[in-house]
């Protein structure tokens, strides 16, 4: 299988599971109709690859770097993406669920119709994005940072945001719980007094 990818053919309609394409180049080729499950793609970069219609399952995608690719209707369940990279891309009716994304680096992303639920985005960092119906929801974002990144009209009310690293022009318009709200305020350097 791993021919399949370094040969830079187009991918349609495969299953892969429990494969090792982990320290491999992948350019200028389009996947779409597939599954990955129990896959090992870490340490690899991905350059200009259209997903279409792919789902992502159990995946080890640590440290992987996608540049210049889109993403349509793929979906991310119960991966690992510590310290991915995904820079320049579009994402539309994307879904990443349930997964340990730990240090990931989302910048000068085009984000539309999509979701995260139940992440650990810990130390992540959001640069840059443009997001449309975007949706989050029971994740942690401690000590992640966003920058350049509208939040208005997101709701981060289910969300950890404990030492986040925000600024109010980036805050304005987003949605909070009361005990987040106060967190907030002491983050703009307002103090609360009885």
């Amino acid at each position: 299988m791993k021919a399949i990818l370094t040969m830079n053919d187009d991918i349609f309609g495969e299953k892969f599971s429990e494969e090792q394409f982990n320290n491999v180049e992948i350019s200028n080729i389009s996947i779409n109709d597939s599954e990955f499950n129990n896959t090992n793609m870490s340490n690899s970069t991905i350059k200009n690859v259209q997903f279409d219609k792919v789902t992502f399952t159990k995946c080890d995608l640590s440290n992987v770097k996608f540049i210049d690719c889109s993403f349509r209707n793929v979906t991310f369940n119960n991966c690992k993406l510590l310290g991915t990279n995904i820079i320049s891309s579009r994402l539309t009716q994307v879904n990443i669920l349930e997964s340990l994304c730990r240090y990931l680096n989302l910048v000068e992303l085009k984000i539309k119709k999509s979701n995260i639920n139940n992440c650990d985005l810990t130390e992540s960092s959001f640069y840059n994005l443009e997001l449309n119906k975007f949706d989050m929801q029971d994740s942690n974002l401690t000590g992640s940072e966003f920058f350049h990144t509208s939040l208005k009209g997101i709701d981060l009310s289910t969300c950890k945001i404990s030492g986040i690293k925000i600024t109010p022009d980036v805050l304005k318009g987003a949605k909070v719980n009361m005990i987040q709200a106060v967190e907030l305020v002491e983050l703009l350097g307002v103090e609360i007094v009885d």
